[in-house]
């Protein structure tokens, strides 16, 4: 049996289905899971930090020295 989710496991406790024993390993066991997980995400997160940090360079508009950005520049039609 796998472990019960946090709900369930307080809904069980209240109506003294489980043990104090059956109780630590549930939560040991959703620990785990949440510790596997944490650790399968932060690299995934590393990496979209690092493609926004790309895309933030590539779509801000540059400045010149005069403090103007480069693509604003006023085209004249006549």
């Amino acid at each position: 049996m796998g472990a019960l989710t946090p709900t369930e496991l307080l809904t069980a406790w209240k109506q003294e289905e489980v043990t104090v024993e059956m109780t630590l390993g549930h939560l040991v066991q959703n620990l785990v899971k949440q510790q596997t997980a944490i650790e399968a995400l932060t690299p995934r997160l590393g990496k979209l930090r690092a493609d926004v940090d790309r895309l933030l360079v590539l779509t801000t508009p540059q400045t010149t020295a005069g403090g103007k950005h480069n693509d604003c520049k006023k085209q004249r039609i006549g």
